[in-house]
């Protein structure tokens, strides 16, 4: 099995306030579920930090938010590829892919649907 680490939008972008928030906040999720289903289905071991660390960190919170970025971007480092989903790229994409071609790990791009 491959290691594919998702990087994909978590947090809404900033424009984005109350109800409208919540719905794309909560497309996003469940973008990232698909992304990881499809990785099952190729027979692969997904990676989502994002689906994971906001369960006990708050994203809210800079320092939390941060040291969440770093904790998945250290698990990248033993991933075989990273798999980008979404139709933006967030400041913690950004970051996550700049690791993944510094560390020399395919990318593969796939936008949402």
């Amino acid at each position: 099995m491959k290691r594919v680490f998702i990087c994909s939008p978590h947090r809404p972008p900033q424009n984005l306030r109350g109800h409208e928030w919540y719905v794309v906040a909560e497309y996003n999720v469940e973008f990232t579920r698909k992304l990881c289903k499809q990785v099952i289905d190729e027979g692969n071991a997904p990676f989502a930090a994002h689906l994971i660390y906001p369960q006990f960190l708050d994203d809210s919170c800079e320092v939390d938010r941060n040291a969440g970025i770093r904790a998945g971007i250290a698990f990248l480092s033993v991933c075989d590829e990273m798999l980008v989903g979404g139709d933006h790229i967030s400041g913690g994409m950004k970051q996550e892919i700049e690791t993944a071609e510094k560390l020399g790990i395919p990318i593969k791009y796939q936008e949402m649907k």
